[in-house]
């Protein structure tokens, strides 16, 4: 898989961070060719692949970290996050745990999550 594809190989500063970066060269570009109001429909992060560094708190890093980061540009007007929950936990990408609905707890992304959409609410009213 292309390491471009593993974000959780690295920490996100890694790939938005640096100068020229991949995300904010592509955010720059797109909305100086076209002006045009930017929607990111799907981002996130599996929680439960420790041998390459994604654990549930590193993914509530990553959403902070990644919403942060895109939310500093005024004509991104959507961030959608991959999953509320994932059926299977193979790769949990969700804000609740891998588990039947029933027994679904929220992960630290969740928190958040509700976090920031509360941040955006307030500041865009």
């Amino acid at each position: 898989m292309n390491e471009l594809c593993k974000p959780y190989a690295k920490s996100l500063s890694y790939w938005v961070d640096r100068p020229g970066s991949l995300w904010q060269a592509r955010l720059e570009m797109f909305e100086a060719l076209t002006g045009k109001p930017v929607w990111i429909t799907q981002t996130g992060m599996p929680s439960n692949l420790p041998d390459k560094g994604a654990t549930p708190e590193s993914q509530a890093n990553y959403l902070t970290q990644a919403f942060d980061f895109l939310s500093q540009y005024s004509y991104v007007k959507v961030i959608i996050w991959t999953y509320l929950y994932t059926l299977t936990d193979q790769y949990d990408y969700g804000l609740l745990t891998a588990a039947p609905v029933s027994e679904q707890a929220p992960k630290p992304a969740y928190y958040v999550f509700q976090h920031f959409t509360k941040k955006q609410t307030t500041t865009s009213t």
